[in-house]
């Protein structure tokens, strides 16, 4: 199928660039038993695992645990065999999520052996559909180049050997990061209904100084679009920060004037722990984290040292226990 020490090909009589745009549009193909299928760019790490090609195994060079496809991946007319997509590392970072689309697509592209020639035909394969680089250098010790097309995030890269790389790479390093925004993801039967005005729900506003709500979907149950009441209320007020209780729907939310907030789906016993961290080397901020059943802890607001102290009053004020860690 492919040849000598090679691992991809340009498939003849595939149309370019139409076939290019369908799959960076709606994943990739393959064929299986005979039939051409498409890996949704939609496709979760847990979907991925159910496939029949896909198989867990150790990286073959380095040993983490990776995906791995027994059949070739086809972007357009550019098929690569032995694709790799690796496992998220659940030990190191315990709160990733399985259930979201697959985040990563790393691609060893080999045409014809090892050799920059790799880089400059799949550099020239994306360049006229992709149009200018979003960065771009080439120099002695590395070439790079990055494009973004419709959420995501197509890097390709060569390395020579240098001072920081022992030897030269010999593929050609293609990398697509799947940024795209999924609504099923951000959005439920509470967040479209959201009413400001629902019976016992308290909402305050906090004129802060910056603060920080992490948006990571991919580590995170809680994350949603920002209901437009809450941004409308927040601009009204020209304040930076609200969270609103509705005991109703046993929810709490965290938003600023921003895309995505942090919605606690709120347990019985719900605690919070306003916790001072060390960011660099005596950079100290306050962070306040939720505490989930099993004890793992998700941070829900970071700001200044001291910052915190109203949006603490209005959660005891609520009835939810505050503890303290780190005090100076």
């Amino acid at each position: 199928m492919f040849g000598f020490n090679s691992n991809a090909r340009f498939l003849p009589d595939v149309p370019y660039p139409a076939a290019l745009l369908r799959d960076l549009h709606e994943g990739l193909r393959y064929v299986y038993q005979g039939e051409e299928k498409t890996l949704a760019w939609r496709t979760t790490f847990l979907e991925l695992d159910m496939l029949p090609f896909v198989h867990r195994a150790p990286h073959d060079r380095f040993g983490w645990p990776v995906f791995r496809c027994d059949v070739p991946l086809r972007l357009g007319s550019l098929e690569v065999g032995g694709v790799q997509i690796n496992v998220p590392d659940l030990r190191n970072a315990p709160s990733r999520r399985l259930d979201v689309p697959f985040d990563h697509l790393p691609l060893e592209v080999r045409l014809d052996g090892d050799g920059a020639d790799n880089y400059w035909q799949v550099k020239a394969y994306f360049a006229p559909v992709l149009g200018k680089p979003a960065t771009i250098w080439e120099r002695d010790d590395q070439m790079h180049v990055e494009w973004t097309f419709d959420g995501l995030q197509i890097g390709l890269t060569y390395w020579f050997t240098s001072s920081l790389s022992k030897q030269e790479l010999g593929y050609a390093s293609l990398l697509i990061g799947n940024n795209r925004i999924f609504p099923e993801y951000f959005t439920d039967a509470y967040t479209e209904a959201f009413d400001l005005d629902a019976p016992g729900l308290v909402c305050q506003t906090f004129d802060l100084p910056p603060c920080t709500i992490p948006g990571y979907y991919r580590s995170s149950q809680w994350v949603r679009f920002t209901p437009e009441a809450v941004r409308k209320r927040l601009q009204q007020k020209n304040h930076l920060l609200a969270v609103w209780y509705d005991p109703q729907h046993h929810k709490l939310g965290f938003a600023k004037d921003e895309q995505f907030c942090l919605m606690v789906e709120l347990t019985g016993d719900q605690r919070f722990v306003l916790e001072l961290v060390d960011r660099d080397r005596g950079h100290y901020t306050h962070d306040i984290e939720g505490v989930r059943p099993e004890g793992q802890r998700e941070t829900v607001i970071s700001s200044e040292v001291g910052a915190l102290e109203e949006v603490v009053r209005m959660l005891k004020e609520v009835g939810f226990l505050v503890t303290r860690e780190g005090r100076l």
